[in-house]
């Protein structure tokens, strides 16, 4: 074990909404921090924000291999090793009809939400290996729980993290790493907001879970043996109601709710 004296979390998509509420839960709890994301401007201005001694930043393209490998570098060396939780918030998001959106914006999709979250994951390895107890906790989505037409990759992206999860946390065990997995609704944050206007039933009414509140329940997970996490009243709702319903029964009644009737 490195001779680190603080808990480390290392937090992709770290500059504003979700990544950000998690760096400041995770901050006030006294964990070092360790954050990633494309844009440094903003990512500059959010490490900024916590004491320089306790952290540690780095611009990184998840998606690219190259930069990973030394982002992962970078913050091992800072760390002595040390990585007791992996946080792969990092996502994107495409709305609209498939055949309307074009195929290299849908690529990115999967770019980022599955592919860059297993090498990020895949170079973290070593670290998440050497530091005990330590934890992988994915940010997927309810939309993992049924198909959506507005978002098709992106909710297949996000099931594909389900699955994902549940893979490795079962593989992993025999190294000490417990892997878990948040799946919220809608979440105010700019991700959500940027495509307000193309979704046929969202509101401001509709995406009513904090950036804040999904925090709240990573920090849970850091310290829980549980795989998925339902965030919001709704979602768990939404959980219940697919265990139960038939897929024949789900698919009129999730249409009708967000209103999408071709």
């Amino acid at each position: 074990m490195s001779g680190f004296p603080h808990k480390v979390v290392l937090i992709s998509g770290a500059a504003r909404g979700i990544g950000k509420a998690i760096a400041q839960k995770f901050a006030q709890k006294g964990w070092y921090l360790a954050l990633l994301d494309l844009d440094i401007g903003i990512l500059t201005e959010t490490s900024l924000e916590f004491p320089e001694d306790r952290r540690c930043y780095v611009q990184c393209d998840i998606t690219n291999e190259e930069e990973v490998k030394k982002a992962i570098a970078y913050i091992t060396d800072k760390t002595k090793g040390r990585l007791d939780v992996l946080v792969n918030n990092a996502g994107l998001m495409q709305v609209g009809e498939f055949d309307q959106l074009s195929l290299m914006d849908q690529q990115k999709v999967i770019d980022v939400n599955f592919s860059g979250l297993i090498q990020l994951t895949y170079y973290a390895m070593p670290a998440l290996k050497a530091t005990p107890s330590s934890r992988i906790i994915n940010m997927a989505s309810a939309s993992a729980l049924i198909g959506n037409p507005e978002l098709s990759v992106y909710a297949a992206t996000k099931s594909a993290v389900k699955s994902l999860t549940e893979g490795w946390s079962i593989a992993f065990k025999k190294y000490d790493i417990r892997v878990s997995d948040l799946l919220p609704l809608f979440v105010k944050t700019n991700m959500v907001y940027d495509f307000m206007d193309k979704y046929r039933y969202m509101s401001e009414k509709v995406a009513r879970l904090k950036p804040e509140q999904v925090a709240k329940v990573v920090w849970k997970a850091s310290h829980s043996n549980r795989i998925h996490w339902y965030v919001g009243a709704k979602t768990k709702v939404f959980a219940f109601l697919v265990g139960i319903v038939p897929m024949r029964m789900q698919i009129p009644i999730f249409k009708s709710v967000i209103k999408y009737k071709r």
